[in-house]
């Protein structure tokens, strides 16, 4: 009689580890390592700029800014924090209307660009961007 309650004791022991494994894998910020990673230009300047990305020429006006890369991924965040532009092509940047005006920064050193970390999970996914932001001053 012992040894059925024994087994009994462990059957419930091991039902309820079994549901609290269940209840833990259901949280998807612990659960998820995905990676959310955005590549934007950010116009902060007066003037209205031309990206050249292959072979289309975007306009981005002025207080605006513009998607150039995301990735959606499996894989730790912090692997993104250099700003690698390996999955961009050539970036060429210009201001528009003006045969005088030049931008001074290069968009495809990503040393120029700025990592921000908007939210990292237990497991180091989570969702971060570089930024390119170009004011006045990156423009003479």
């Amino acid at each position: 009689m012992k040894n059925h309650k024994n087994i009994s004791r462990l059957s419930s022991v091991l039902s309820l580890v079994f549901i609290l494994f269940i209840l833990v894998g259901c949280d998807d910020e612990v659960a998820d390592p995905s990676v959310d990673f955005r590549q934007i230009i950010d116009n902060l300047s007066s003037q209205e700029l031309l990206l050249a990305i292959d072979s289309d020429t975007i306009s981005i006006p002025p207080d605006s800014d513009y998607l150039v890369n995301k990735v959606v991924t499996i894989g730790k965040i912090a692997s993104y924090d250099d700003c690698s532009l390996d999955d961009v092509p050539e970036l060429n940047l210009e201001v528009s209307g003006s045969d005088t005006l030049q931008v001074t920064i290069d968009p495809n050193s990503s040393l120029e660009w700025q990592f921000e970390l908007i939210e990292e999970n237990e497991l180091g996914g989570g969702v971060g961007e570089c930024r390119l932001i170009i004011d006045d001053d990156d423009i003479q």
